[in-house]
């Protein structure tokens, strides 16, 4: 494994730039999870800033990776692009490569699908295109040009696969990369929801 500090890569990653030193500022809400029936409005029960930063490439083998970490470093991916496809992994199993991910493409459609299966066939993710926006606004910031995607969880039972009953909201804007996603406990590994909602997007500067 290589470490460096610079983007060695032209690419066409419209949807999510990748370059060393590229920040985002969000704004975090730790929510009470909502139970199955409930009917009173989800309770915010802690607000914090989390900032997320490119701080150098990886390779491995002959594929480039984006290091994605918050700045506590408690929350590091990595990321690469190919082929129009944005792949993502955890960077502890880096060397994993079966754990890897499309989580994003350029060019989808309203509607459009895919399906992640990680080894062992215990369970699936199926990701699909339910939003395509012109303009929208989230934490009174507005973003042009977003799409939205929501993964389904799935375990299998069987010969089966059945719902989670867990779906993740992600909204991307177009040379910003996330501006919002929706994790349901327990998916995001902490005990509550978590929101995260970009105040402020910081392109590195030469």
């Amino acid at each position: 494994i290589i470490f460096t500090n610079h983007c060695k890569s032209k690419m066409d990653n419209a949807w999510f730039p990748l370059k060393t030193g590229d920040k985002w500022i969000f704004k975090q809400a730790s929510i009470q999870s909502k139970i199955s029936g409930d009917t009173e409005p989800k309770t915010t029960l802690q607000e914090s800033k989390v900032e997320f930063e490119i701080i150098w490439t990886k390779e491995i083998g002959s594929k480039e990776y984006f290091v994605y970490q918050s700045q506590d470093g408690y929350r590091k991916k990595i990321i690469r692009f190919e082929d129009g496809n944005y792949f993502i992994n955890d960077l502890r199993t880096a060397d994993q490569p079966d754990r890897e991910f499309i989580f994003l493409r350029n060019n989808l459609s309203l509607g459009e699908s895919w399906i992640h299966e990680p080894s062992g066939g215990n369970s699936k993710i199926v990701f699909t295109v339910v939003k395509l926006e012109k303009s929208i606004t989230i934490n009174g910031q507005n973003y042009q040009d977003t799409i939205e995607i929501n993964r389904d969880y799935y375990n299998k039972t069987g010969d089966s696969y059945l719902p989670k009953s867990a779906i993740s909201k992600h909204i991307y804007a177009k040379g910003i990369g996330e501006v919002y996603s929706y994790i349901p406990y327990p998916l995001g590994g902490i005990y509550a929801d978590d929101e995260l909602q970009l105040e402020k997007f910081i392109p590195f500067v030469k």
